[in-house]
């Protein structure tokens, strides 16, 4: 499913069976601590390949997904987590995001904090939580015109705007995957970019794996 390398030499090799059973893990953690569907799961992840599992735990819950870029003042993320409603959030610590992401969780109340880079001030060992996690879950059932996302708008103009997305997104997707990267069955298909942006989903997220089977 996924070949993941950073910019220090590490790596990891995904199968579509690995993201079921960590994503699904994620899920059960999130439930047993109260998120339920509807609510709102923020991500400041850079690209890291955690913000997949916590993308598609976030859907199998019927969570809204909210990624945001790691490189945000703490007054720009509290804003957002206050207009999306944001329960719990995952993030990196990679250069300050930790920092701001805790001082705006604060503000907005929201105590829930994981990250991806071991147990922090302020932060739960994102791994260590999933470890003794079941590795199945009672299906939520979800409509395709229930909202799936929120991405926030640049703010070129006035503050971001939250802009919904249900779950039709993921599917016209597949369009743009297989007519313009020209995905297929058994392609290997290259992209950068910040998960905390919208293009991610149509770069190398939904219609890319849609298109892989």
């Amino acid at each position: 499913a996924m070949l993941w390398r950073n910019d220090r030499g590490e790596g990891r090799d995904l199968t579509f069976r690995e993201l079921s059973d960590l994503s699904t893990r994620t899920a059960n953690l999130l439930s047993a601590r109260g998120l339920q569907k509807g609510d709102t799961l923020m991500a400041v992840l850079r690209t890291h390949w955690e913000y997949w599992v916590a993308a598609i735990a976030a859907h199998k819950l019927g969570l809204l997904f909210s990624p945001v870029y790691y490189r945000l003042t703490a007054e720009d993320i509290r804003y957002r987590m206050e207009t999306a409603g944001v329960k719990a959030v995952i993030t990196c610590r990679d250069g300050e995001a930790d920092r701001h992401v805790l001082a705006a969780a604060e503000q907005a109340g929201v105590t829930l904090r994981f990250s991806i880079d071991g147990a922090a001030p302020g932060f739960e060992d994102f791994h260590a939580c999933i470890q003794d996690q079941p590795a199945t879950m009672e299906r939520v059932q979800t409509h395709c015109k229930e909202p799936i996302l929120v991405y926030f708008t640049s703010g070129t103009t006035g503050q971001p705007k939250a802009v919904l997305h249900n779950h039709l997104y993921a599917l016209g997707n597949h369009c743009g995957a297989r007519y313009m990267q020209d995905v297929s069955e058994n392609s290997i298909h290259f992209a950068t970019g910040d998960t905390g942006w919208e293009v991610v989903g149509g770069t190398k997220f939904y219609g890319q794996w849609l298109n892989l089977g």
